[in-house]
């Protein structure tokens, strides 16, 4: 079996209590082999083979970054567009510049 029920229920936030399971990749093995998070070690890895490669890293975090930029920067067209629509005119640079002076002495 893949799955082995826990043994104590938890509460869940709006669900009550629940049943969760540990999910056993090594075909079993004691509860003193498996991590916190349920999943079963493998005792054959060395600590340098479990860290992810620090340029795969940063490529993947970069290509998060520009994921979320473009994102963000497809809302920002949508929300341009929209005022466009409903000719919305920005606020005036001397009373933008003073409600972030009033927002950063309030702090």
């Amino acid at each position: 079996h893949w799955l082995k029920a826990r043994e104590e229920k938890i509460t869940a936030k709006g669900k009550g209590d629940m049943q969760t399971y540990f999910l056993q990749v090594d075909g079993g093995g004691s509860r003193s082999d498996q991590s916190s998070t349920g999943i079963s070690s493998c005792g054959d890895l060395s600590a340098a083979d479990a860290l992810p490669d620090p340029e795969e890293v940063l490529e993947r975090r970069n290509r998060v970054a520009e994921w979320t930029v473009e994102v963000l920067a497809q809302q920002l067209k949508v929300i341009l567009e929209g005022r466009k629509l409903r000719d919305i005119k920005p606020e005036p640079l001397e009373a933008i510049k003073e409600l972030e002076q009033n927002s950063l002495s309030a702090r």
